[in-house]
């Protein structure tokens, strides 16, 4: 019978998990990760895998979550440090530091590459339970800063997604691309935010 872990190494194997889940997901993508790379990367074994996650997508699960967690979170602490600053102001400026956190780590190509395949073979009630969409994030915010829309709450939502999915492309466009994407966030904050 294999020995337990205590408290401290779970953690510190639960860690080693998701850092090499993330390193795995920026390199190879999700699907070409193996169980066995992640347990040898994280110090354990391939069967000792399975008493932290029941598949390697539900840890891909957790990395994607923790990094909503670090994008939306980022996106509200602007909401809520800019108080004094007009609405419109505030909600770009909180859309723009989502879209620095989200262009900052390895995740994004998660995200592009893996997302739709990772949810397929996840069971639905973890996937309910344990996902959170762009749009529930998105929602929230809005619900937080009191914002009136001027449009739809879809709507809202499909635009401020289509500026984050232009973080894709930021090396098609090239150097202008900040400038660009601050020109467009403010812009759209204008036509989707009622006074």
């Amino acid at each position: 019978m294999a020995a337990a872990f205590n408290e401290q190494e779970r953690e510190a194997i639960v860690r080693r998990l998701r850092d090499a889940a993330r390193r795995c997901a920026a390199t190879i993508g999700m699907r070409k990760t193996t169980l066995e790379q992640l347990a040898r990367e994280a110090g354990i074994s391939k069967s000792a895998f399975y008493r932290f996650y029941d598949s390697k997508e539900r840890l891909f699960l957790d990395i994607l979550e923790e990094w909503h967690t670090a994008i939306y979170g980022s996106a509200a602490a602007v909401l809520e440090a800019r108080a004094a600053l007009p609405l419109r102001t505030r909600v770009a400026q909180a859309i723009l530091e989502a879209a620095r956190v989200m262009s900052e780590g390895d995740t994004m190509a998660l995200f592009a590459q893996d997302l739709p395949a990772m949810l397929r073979r996840l069971p639905p009630e973890v996937v309910r339970a344990h996902y959170d969409s762009d749009d529930q994030h998105i929602e929230r915010l809005i619900d937080r800063a009191g914002v009136r829309l001027r449009v739809s709450r879809e709507t809202a939502c499909a635009i401020i997604r289509i500026l984050f999915m232009s973080l894709f492309q930021r090396a098609e466009v090239g150097a202008h691309y900040q400038q660009a994407l601050e020109a467009l966030v403010y812009s759209a904050c204008e036509q989707i935010i009622a006074e």
